[in-house]
């Protein structure tokens, strides 16, 4: 009954279609692969939410903000002011999908599928957790000199990493100034830990052999003084096989 709640629904009075719940771009997911930069697939924004008959709160990955929409004719929507180039319209494709026209935003022939998810986790937004269990989540044994070890590690679809040296939460960069963390572009991956000792961050580069069930963590050179990115991508830390 909760997750119907979230969903589309019929108002018999009115004619109308009323959207409601948490959205996030299903197409975004189903790109990702092997060799794409996960920042590179186009996307006009990754997670919508509509808050009200009217309204939705947006998130870009940088940014969050609200706009207004409003139905236009043929179960046609229309998303007000989405960007500097105007409105963006908006179909409903069935009974928790819709279609975002941002062909012209991101100057691609296609448009962007939206899913509905249930709204039933804390977080303000969720695309994060979906992103992890298509991209990295799963159980991985360390291997050392190409050799499988007894030790495991667990990426968690929630952020949470387990087994991992010291860290025990991870980010994966798909948005905002961490795109261009590398000199040679890769995919990035910041991994955290919290312990007695110490709290820190790191960032590192990181490959995925989904084929193979490989995912090997490259450590970077220290950032160079006043310049952004540019980090060199050296010798290999982690190689976790499924």
């Amino acid at each position: 009954m909760l997750f119907q709640a979230c969903g589309n629904k019929k108002d018999m009075h009115k004619g109308n279609i009323v959207i409601a719940g948490r959205y996030i771009n299903n197409t975004v997911l189903n790109k990702i692969s092997d060799t794409i930069i996960l920042g590179n697939i186009p996307h006009y924004c990754y997670e919508i939410n509509f808050i009200g008959a009217d309204s939705v709160d947006i998130n870009n990955g940088f940014e969050e903000y609200k706009l207004f929409y409003k139905k236009d004719s043929n179960n046609h929507y229309l998303l007000q002011k989405a960007s500097y180039k105007g409105d963006m319209f908006f179909t409903i494709s069935g009974d928790s999908t819709f279609i975002l026209k941002d062909s012209a935003w991101n100057n691609i022939p296609t448009n962007t599928e939206f899913k509905r998810v249930p709204d039933n986790r804390a977080e303000k937004w969720v695309f994060d957790y979906y992103l992890n269990a298509k991209a990295i989540a799963g159980k991985y044994r360390i291997y050392k000199n190409n050799k499988p070890t007894q030790q495991y590690v667990i990426f968690k679809a929630d952020g949470n990493v387990i087994g991992l040296k010291d860290y025990n939460t991870y980010n994966l960069c798909y948005a905002g100034d961490c795109l261009g963390e590398t000199r040679i572009e890769s995919n990035v991956i910041s991994l955290s830990g919290n312990n007695t000792k110490s709290e820190t961050t790191c960032d590192y580069a990181y490959k995925m052999d989904r084929r193979n069930g490989i995912l090997c963590i490259y450590a970077l050179a220290a950032p160079i003084k006043d310049i952004e990115g540019e980090r060199e991508i050296i010798g290999k830390v982690f190689d976790l096989r499924q």
